[in-house]
């Protein structure tokens, strides 16, 4: 009940800022890789981390031969113009030394768009149960990401993978973690849970940010959308938010305010 609740929210946050942008199958003898301006590897991991905080796990702990064979992936579906995966993405990472000799397991998560595509996109297009997995699988352990543009087509890459019968963080690859824009370096991953703000005497709820919390994390939280956010604090998602910074959080007793029906919460009566 707890998954399909929270499962339904994801879905309406995601979706609450666009359409998604299908892949394409347009080919060009060239390419030109380029990082995405909007959405960076980090910005993948670190959304998929927040999502997997919100359900009771501990962050996918970063590993510099995931990322590497992820932007290798990357580069290459946007040099070729593919529209499905590579395949065998657990064989690949073990080829690369991941586990160093262990059994490995891993899936890989790909979004394709010729426009452009924010977080939230993404995201959205990741909602499915086959895509949540790292998200909601306890066993996952590592996590790398890439992004690569070619032809005028941006390919997101994650993967996420971990060793049978090896205990999480008994086993590391030498290396840093993706930056924010990308690069590496040593650049921890602290993700802090939301605690739910009590209304005031007038009935309003105030957040206060906490040092790692995110527009994305903020908004699972409260069950709103990042766009919300932004609105109803005359803020951008382009511009980090601050430990400290109040936050009002709109619900369905503000004026002006709508709360659109969560997906999932109308049920077709069965045939």
């Amino acid at each position: 009940m707890r998954y399909r609740r929270l499962f339904n929210w994801f879905i309406l946050i995601a979706l609450g800022f666009g359409a998604f942008y299908p892949p394409q199958t347009a080919r060009a003898d060239q390419a030109d890789f380029a990082l995405a301006d909007q959405v960076s590897a980090y910005d993948l991991i670190i959304a998929m981390n927040t999502l997997r905080v919100s359900y009771g796990l501990p962050a996918l702990i970063e590993d510099p031969i995931v990322n590497a064979v992820a932007q290798s992936t990357a580069q290459i579906m946007a040099e070729n113009s593919m529209s499905w995966h590579i395949g065998n993405v657990r064989g690949r990472l073990a080829s690369a030394g991941y586990g160093n000799g262990g059994t490995v397991w891993a899936t890989e998560n790909f979004a394709v768009s010729s426009g452009g595509m924010g977080i939230d996109q993404i995201m959205a297009a990741w909602a499915d149960p086959d895509h949540m997995r790292p998200a909601v699988e306890p066993a996952y352990c590592n996590v790398g990401a890439g992004v690569a543009t070619a032809n005028g087509k941006t390919y997101y890459i994650l993967q996420a993978a971990y060793v049978s019968g090896q205990e999480c963080g008994s086993y590391s690859s030498s290396g840093g973690t993706v930056q924010p824009g990308g690069g590496s370096g040593l650049v921890p991953q602290i993700i802090i849970p939301v605690m739910i703000a009590t209304p005031d005497a007038d009935g309003k709820v105030y957040h206060v940010v906490q040092a790692g919390q995110s527009f994305w994390s903020i908004a699972i939280a409260y069950q709103i959308t990042i766009q919300d956010l932004e609105t109803w604090n005359n803020i951008s998602r382009n511009i980090p938010l601050q430990s400290g910074q109040r936050l009002f959080i709109p619900n369905k007793d503000t004026a002006g305010y709508a709360t659109p029906t969560p997906v999932g919460m109308v049920v077709p009566q069965a045939p």
